[in-house]
């Protein structure tokens, strides 16, 4: 008998993979009323991209809400700003992840006629994200990763 190689089954998408790896605040104190920011980080640990969405809450009412585009095997964080609360106290920040799924794959777009492809710089913006290297984050969102 002739061997024909083996073969290997996987799953090729487990929503349980992706989750929610770490969760920070940026400045633990602020005034009433003030900008407040939590980072989160979202972690895949599929061979495919996945995306999946994160809700950050103040004493488990939602104040804000991301969408995480993720690569295969990667993870990537991003920085979220809400108000906090009028009141002084102190309150319990945390963070949910669901409808993880499998993300669609991404490409480069295509130069059109004229136009050259040799350069992705005019597609990421160096803003939006506060103290997480804004243009890094823009990047991952559109490829799945920053390494």
């Amino acid at each position: 008998m002739a061997s024909c190689g083996t073969l290997t089954v996987e799953t090729p998408f487990s929503a349980a993979d992706v989750s929610i790896s770490g969760c920070t605040i940026v400045s633990s104190t602020v005034a009433p009323g003030e900008q407040a920011y939590a980072r989160v980080t979202v972690r895949n640990d599929n061979n495919t991209s996945a995306s999946a969405n994160v809700a950050v809450k103040l004493d488990g009412t939602t104040v804000s809400t991301m969408t995480f585009t993720v690569g295969a095997n990667s993870q990537i964080t991003d920085a979220t700003a809400f108000t906090a609360p009028a009141t002084d106290g102190t309150y319990q920040i945390s963070s949910t992840l669901s409808n993880a799924q499998m993300a669609a794959p991404m490409s480069a777009p295509r130069a059109r006629g004229g136009e050259s492809s040799g350069s992705l710089s005019g597609l990421f913006s160096t803003s939006g994200c506060l103290g997480c290297g804004g243009g890094q984050n823009a990047f991952a969102r559109t490829f799945g990763a920053w390494r």
